[in-house]
């Protein structure tokens, strides 16, 4: 298990669950419009005079509002209404931990016009986090660094975690000894959970003040005893996984007021839900979405509030597909728009067949059949969503698919195939940012971009 974090709304960055996800919500999905076909290319001008001649792209404009000549080298992080990129400051000291300084530069979603930059004195490339925190989103990064001593004190190593808003306001700044063995959740901290036979471990919530906010003792498993993990935390609500016995079960805490949980899953479950257990697929607008098992190899998708426990919907009974398990990495969620979550289930196979789930009340939309190629979405806009299948082009080294698919997000319809640049990111406003890649993208740098194009979804 690890932490789930991501955009204070909806998107996950570091999640545990047994599905990759794309997310949208506003009101009803609706049908995105009408886009010319893939392969038809078109020409336009940005502001700085920059020409677009990549492929139509269905749900977005035709026309990009706005072209970031070099925003970064990594992949733009979605904070509220901005784009926020993250790179280290070559040349500047070194590490022994490896972690790097680096800037953060934030960009106006809608202009494309640089907010502000950041100076960060340590970060580690793992650890770069999006949420909600102090009741607006934030970008948080952290790293080890080493504080010298003064000639009386020791010198020592401590980790420092730092939280910017979309405006590149400074909202938390904490540290702590490196061997207090805690982890950076969201601009809070929390105990590392370490399970022996010989050791007990509490779950600590620590606020960014250093106090600690929520203290849970371990849990009595069937071997042994067992720290609580900390899925999430979201609108100062922190989920919490039990053990008992043999089994696992969610609680929420408020941690503005700590005490007994507001709910847990064993008392508050889908009626289809054949155990307590169940995993944090997405958070959407203070709802959850959790994925049960049903039973006979089947899960169901069920809607949560986040703070009653209330079910607000579920879906009927999935086929789970073989090689699922609990503990199975998902891709990351992003973009809050029409109602509708893309969820993608495991195939043995390693590909990924997608169903999409309304967040009205739990419906199935869509489901992808058994001779399709599986499609892992990762982007949300505009009424379509994008994602990748096993034939599409790795982004940078290898490391993963890049958005190469456009479907229909009403119908699950191929709008588009084969494409040389996609969305990679979008805000909850309907902007989406595309990389500028060449035609040549079968190369190890075929994700490798020269700046990035800024789209609003059509009709917004």
């Amino acid at each position: 298990m690890g932490y789930l974090s991501g955009r204070a709304i909806v998107r996950c960055a570091v999640v545990v669950g047994c599905v990759g996800l794309a997310v949208a919500g506003c009101d009803s999905p609706g049908g995105p419009p009408a886009g010319p076909a893939s392969g038809q290319q078109r020409t336009t001008a940005a502001g700085d005079g920059a020409v677009y001649q990549g492929p139509s792209l269905p749900g977005l404009e035709a026309q990009p509002l706005a072209h970031l000549k070099s925003a970064g080298t990594n992949k733009p992080y979605v904070v509220g209404d901005a784009f926020a990129f993250v790179d280290f400051r070559v040349g500047d000291k070194e590490e022994p931990s490896g972690s790097e300084p680096a800037t953060v530069t934030f960009y106006d979603a809608a202009t494309g016009q640089k907010r502000a930059t950041a100076d960060v004195p340590l970060w580690d490339l793992e650890s770069a986090q999006v949420g909600e925190f102090g009741g607006g989103p934030a970008i948080f990064l952290h790293g080890v660094e080493t504080v010298e001593s003064d000639g009386l004190s020791q010198t020592r190593r401590v980790e420092h975690q730092v939280g910017f808003d979309p405006a590149g306001r400074k909202v938390a700044d904490a540290t702590w000894d490196e061997d207090d063995d805690r982890i950076p959740v969201l601009g809070w901290s929390a105990t590392k959970a370490t399970n022996n036979h010989l050791t007990r471990t509490d779950l600590v919530v620590h606020a960014a003040d250093g106090s600690a906010r929520l203290t849970l003792p371990a849990d009595h498993g069937s071997i042994s005893d067992k720290a609580p993990v900390l899925v999430t935390i979201d609108a100062d609500i922190a989920l919490v996984r039990h053990t008992r016995g043999s089994e696992n079960y969610l609680a929420a805490y408020d941690l503005a007021r700590p005490g007994a949980p507001l709910w847990t899953s064993e008392a508050s479950r889908p009626p289809a839900a054949n155990t307590s257990d169940a995993n944090v697929v997405f958070i959407s607008d203070g709802k959850l979405g959790l994925v049960c098992p049903a039973g006979s190899g089947k899960v169901i998708v069920a809607l949560q509030d986040m703070r009653t426990g209330a079910i607000a919907g579920a879906t009927p009974a999935i086929d789970k597909y073989p090689g699922i398990s609990a503990e199975s990495a998902i891709s990351e969620a992003d973009n809050v728009q029409s109602g509708s979550a893309v969820l993608a289930l495991t195939h043995a196979s390693s590909n990924l067949g997608s169903v999409a789930v309304s967040l009205a009340d739990g419906h199935i939309l869509w489901q992808q059949t058994g001779d399709q190629e599986g499609f892992r979405p990762q982007v949300v806009v505009g009424g379509a969503v994008y994602g990748s299948s096993s034939a599409s082009p790795q982004l940078g080294r290898g490391n993963a698919a890049r958005p190469s698919l456009a479907l229909n997000l009403a119908t699950g319809q191929v709008m588009a195939k084969s494409l040389t640049t996609a969305p990679i990111a979008a805000t909850d406003q309907g902007y989406a940012i595309v990389p500028e890649i060449g035609e040549d993208t079968s190369g190890d740098d075929a994700g490798a971009t020269g700046g990035y194009w800024i789209f609003r979804a059509a009709g917004t």
